[in-house]
């Protein structure tokens, strides 16, 4: 019974934090979706599938061939976790539940359930995180939990050693890996702050109970060493001060979302932290805090990441703000930033809205230009709900589309394709490429077939429609690419952490320019996305050189001067796909293979 409570407590809070946000638009790079008013006024019957009717769209359902039938996920985990070369898949079924394992059969092409569960004991869990940790090559286990006290046998914030023998993945849980215990996060960021190649912890902290009110709490960062972390939160300037009189911490926010980049792209990873109920993000800027130390300054008011400009002029002006993730759009060399809301028809109009926030200028702190969008022009204005995105180009052009989790409102809530146009505009193409399922959850992409084409699997729920069958989608991606061309990097690390997380990767073709920031797991309540990132081209462009900014400081470089390789193509003009592993040591190999250092 107590179990059960603490399941429908976690639920209840998940639900509560959807309240306010809507606002002007600064700058216009929304196109019009192509849906009409009336397709959204009366809605007779629902349709929780895609509502695409006539010629197939990029994407085919494909659940049924890779022996996904019947599995419900809210948050899925696109990983090798049995260490094969070739992608698993793990899954929450619900917000709050037991993590289930589905190993991928390259002979069957099919994923299958383990039969022996890898996690010793049943533990209920709100997000995981798979990361290597120690550097063995084998993934470990980061497993939270968002507070509840309902719940006895929870713990805020599990870590588990990963072990691989004869192809079976199994975990051991380390014991106190923390100096200090943490509360219950709503995300957590995976980040190596310092570049010692050690990965660090940052700790999204949301509301907790304070004499039966709900206080926001300060957020936590704990320096690594594998699988021992000591909290090092002073690093945070100003989010632990208090006031001596009121004993509270006047400057913390109710973080629900956190997400890392290089966002002044001098080599060192900032954090970005999404909040809720209209108080102000935060863009934490890593920088020289003392002798040989880095620390973090907040710049969200200066580059109106915080809010936008009316929310600035006000207490609580801002959003309600699910996740926020950096990319570079436009490739331009300067980093962008996609913030998910949540907004209702009652907000004040004054309330942010879902937005791409487009860096200005490469000086930094620059102002980010604000371009707000709205799902439809419907007449009927209806609540909303953006909790995550997945940048995929899907069409191979070079520009990066977003795949959106538009979810919880139905029947208008659904899964949302911006694809990119020439113009450097977005439009809504979900409808038409047979995606746009009914309350989407947790999207991952990954590459099923390896033909350099995203797919990307995405789970359903029925929140506040019991009559949605909640399932998993599998959409592979059926484009013809006679006149594209891709590549495939996949980075291994060896002073600095093994996948390169918190690296940058730069692109150079004849034609282009273009930048992937690594990583894979972000936003509240995380799914992770696959390892390796694609580059797509036309067919007459052909790659140059990559240049990688590992996450790491070698001993001896200029005081804050950070490991960057180069490395040349001169024999890749003929080909159409292309996978390469780019070693840490400035070698490079054809294939996803490991590195001989």
């Amino acid at each position: 019974m107590i179990e059960k409570l603490g399941q429908i407590c976690f639920i209840f809070i998940v639900l509560l934090i959807q309240a306010a946000c809507s606002s002007h638009q600064n700058y216009k790079i929304f196109k019009d979706s192509k849906l009409k008013a009336k397709d959204h006024l009366k809605v007779k019957e629902i349709v929780a599938g895609p509502t695409h009717e006539g010629k197939p769209g990029a994407f085919k359902d494909l659940t049924n061939e890779y022996g996904l039938e019947g599995v419900e996920a809210t948050n899925l985990y696109a990983v090798d976790f049995n260490n094969d070369g070739y992608t698993d898949l793990a899954l929450l079924p619900n917000f709050y539940s037991i993590p289930e394992f589905y190993e991928f059969d390259p002979l069957k092409r099919k994923f299958q359930k383990m039969k022996d569960h890898p996690l010793p004991g049943i533990h209920k869990y709100s997000f995981l995180i798979f990361v290597d940790l120690d550097k063995d090559g084998v993934l470990d286990l980061i497993a939270g939990n968002l507070n509840r006290k309902t719940e006895i046998t929870a713990s805020a914030l599990d870590i588990y050693r990963g072990e691989v023998v004869l192809k079976k993945v199994s975990y051991e849980k380390m014991e106190t890996p923390f100096d200090r215990p943490p509360m219950g996060p709503s995300s957590v960021a995976v980040i190596d702050f310092d570049l010692d190649g050690e990965l660090d912890l940052y700790l999204g902290n949301w509301f907790a109970e304070n004499n039966k009110m709900q206080t926001p709490v300060p957020d936590n960062l704990y320096k690594g060493r594998g699988f021992e972390f000591s909290e090092v939160s002073d690093f945070l300037e100003g989010e632990h001060a208090i006031r001596n009189r009121e004993q509270s911490f006047y400057n913390a926010t109710p973080t629900y979302a956190v997400a890392t980049c290089d966002i002044n792209q001098d080599g060192w990873p900032d954090i970005l932290t999404s909040s809720s109920a209209g108080f102000n993000n935060k863009l934490w800027i890593n920088q020289q805090a003392a002798k040989n130390q880095r620390g973090f300054q907040d710049y969200g008011v200066e580059t109106l990441y915080a809010a936008d400009d009316d929310g600035l002029l006000q207490s609580k002006g801002g959003g309600n703000s699910f996740f926020s993730a950096c990319f570079d759009y436009n490739n331009d060399q300067i980093m962008d930033i996609f913030l998910g809301e949540l907004t209702h028809p009652y907000d004040y109009k004054t309330r942010d809205r879902s937005s791409i926030l487009t860096g200005s200028q490469m000086k930094f702190p620059f102002k980010f230009l604000r371009s707000e969008f709205y799902h439809t022009k419907s007449k009927e204005d209806h609540s909303r709900c953006d909790k995550r995105a997945v940048f995929i180009d899907y069409n191979l052009d070079s520009r990066e589309d977003i795949l959106v989790d538009n979810s919880g409102y139905p029947p208008y809530s659904r899964l949302i394709l911006f694809r990119q146009d020439e113009d450097k505009a977005f439009v809504d193409l979900a409808k038409e490429e047979g995606i746009d399922i009914l309350n989407p959850s947790g999207t991952v992409s990954l590459d099923l077939n390896e033909d350099g084409l995203w797919d990307f699997i995405t789970g359903q729920t029925n929140i506040r429609n019991a009559g949605i069958k909640k399932r998993i989608y599998v959409f592979q991606n059926q484009l013809e690419r006679t006149d594209k061309r891709s590549i495939r990097f996949y980075l291994q690390g060896l002073q600095s952490n093994r996948d390169g997380l918190g690296a940058m990767v730069i692109l150079r073709t004849r034609d282009e320019v273009m930048r992937r920031w690594i990583s894979y797991s972000y936003g509240s309540f995380p799914s992770q996305n696959e390892k390796g990132v694609i580059f797509g081209m036309e067919n007459q462009d052909y790659p140059l050189v990559a240049e990688v900014r590992w996450p790491y400081k070698k001993p001896g470089y200029a005081k804050w001067e950070t490991l960057s390789q180069v490395y040349t193509f001169n024999r890749l003009k003929n080909i159409s796909h292309q996978e390469i592993t780019l070693c840490e040591n400035g070698s490079w190999h054809l294939g996803k293979v490991d590195c001989e250092f």
